[in-house]
């Protein structure tokens, strides 16, 4: 399977997806030898998941909250990869809403999504749960992230 611009989908790539306001990963890929027949999916072909549970396990047990997909629908729902600067930005807003939280990101599990103005990201926003109940949620500004960056170059 690919993504709409030809790359490969794979276990583990970081996506937009809800059209584009999460971020999630690609937990499982339909598999004909390890899976068998699809229709139990009721996707249009064979079906990948698409999981907003951080940080990313490898397993396709036990998916939680996520949502299947096949290749047709991808373009129609934004799912794609997230591009450089994107994990750069992710990286570095999951690095303060870490610092910031209670429980550094340590619940159970934590989910990621974001929040645009005239097309233009300008949050993460991020909601820490403990055993399906949400406790926390961190908000980071894109614009603390500039002034981040702006810090480490001026040292």
């Amino acid at each position: 399977m690919n993504y709409p611009v030809g790359t490969p989908i794979q276990a583990g790539d970081l996506v937009w997806w809800d059209e584009g306001a999460c971020v999630g990963f690609i937990q499982w890929i339909w598999d004909e030898a390890r899976d068998g027949d699809y229709s139990w999916a009721k996707t249009d072909g064979p079906p990948l998941f698409i999981a907003n549970r951080h940080p990313y396990t490898p397993s396709h047990e036990g998916f939680g909250s996520g949502m299947l997909h096949d290749e047709s629908c991808l373009a129609g729902e934004g799912i794609g990869l997230l591009n450089e600067d994107e994990l750069e930005e992710l990286r570095l807003a999951t690095a303060l809403a870490k610092a910031r939280s209670r429980s550094g990101l340590n619940g159970s599990f934590y989910t990621v999504q974001t929040r645009a103005e005239n097309c233009r990201r300008v949050e993460w926003i991020f909601s820490v749960y403990e055993d399906d109940i949400r406790g926390e949620e961190i908000v980071i500004r894109c614009d603390e992230l500039e002034l981040g960056a702006e810090d480490k170059n001026e040292g």
